[in-house]
């Protein structure tokens, strides 16, 4: 569910005002308020309010995005907790938490295993394509003079295929990166990420035959030390993600807002 943070004279930071407003305040078929046949006193609240956010985006300089899990159910993305989770089906049959599988020891105790749970979610993040939300909101900064940007805890990678990766911060990090897994501190690419490569994680053998579904053929490696690589995505419990994309869009955006 995206919040919306239309900014008037953003480059001037001592001069900007800052409207924010959250879709979840909105959450509900629009058809059905503007079509319903109940009375117009139980919906009057939410079309005046769906008037003003509007009128906030018409008249802002730029916009300034928010989005966390819950934008991608409508590309088939499962959230990681409620009714919308994305089951991998070994958790259940292990009576595990996607908590318990979504963490970094898991690649030191049994990195095949880590390996099959996180192609299962490669696929699922990469084979789905970013829904008309997303264009919507493309179309209303393009209005801007594309000045807009996104700050989304979302791993997928689907706002860098709608709006310029130097508009884009992705504070958990993006499943289309890799990473060393840091467990060799002489390994001189430690603090490097690269683009994933899709064939070496779509193509990963699973053993159907193996509860726990585990990868047989080759893992992915880390190119300069040959450790094994994982992606760059904040786990839970996770002290060893590299924030270097992250950190990039924020030293741009420090530009911006004082130029």
């Amino acid at each position: 569910i995206p919040a919306f943070f239309p900014l008037h004279n953003h480059k001037l930071l001592k001069h900007t005002t800052l409207h924010s407003f959250s879709i979840s305040n909105f959450n509900i078929n629009i058809s059905n308020i503007l079509y319903s046949k109940m009375s117009n006193n139980n919906n009057d609240h939410l079309i005046d309010d769906i008037k003003l956010a509007a009128k906030f985006i018409h008249e802002a300089d730029a916009i300034l995005v928010n989005t966390g899990a819950g934008m991608g159910v409508r590309s088939n993305i499962g959230t990681f907790r409620g009714k919308n989770a994305g089951i991998w089906p070994p958790l259940e049959k292990l009576g595990m938490d996607f908590s318990e599988m979504s963490c970094p020891k898991r690649f030191k105790e049994d990195p095949k295993f880590a390996w099959s749970f996180w192609r299962f979610r490669y696929e699922c993040y990469t084979q789905n394509e970013p829904h008309e939300g997303y264009h919507i909101i493309k179309r209303w900064i393009e209005d801007k003079n594309n000045e807009g940007f996104s700050y989304t805890s979302n791993i997928d990678g689907h706002w860098s295929l709608i709006l310029p990766e130097d508009k884009v911060a992705e504070c958990h990090g993006c499943i289309r990166y890799m990473q060393c897994l840091g467990t060799n501190y002489d390994c001189d690419g430690r603090d490097e990420i690269w683009p994933t490569d899709p064939e070496s994680i779509l193509n990963l053998e699973i053993d159907e035959n193996d509860e726990k579904q585990r990868v047989i053929s080759e893992l992915p490696k880390c190119p300069s030390c040959g450790t094994i690589a994982r992606p760059n995505v904040l786990m839970f419990g996770d002290g060893g993600m590299r924030f270097i994309t992250f950190n990039i869009f924020i030293y741009c955006l420090s530009l911006l807002i004082n130029f």
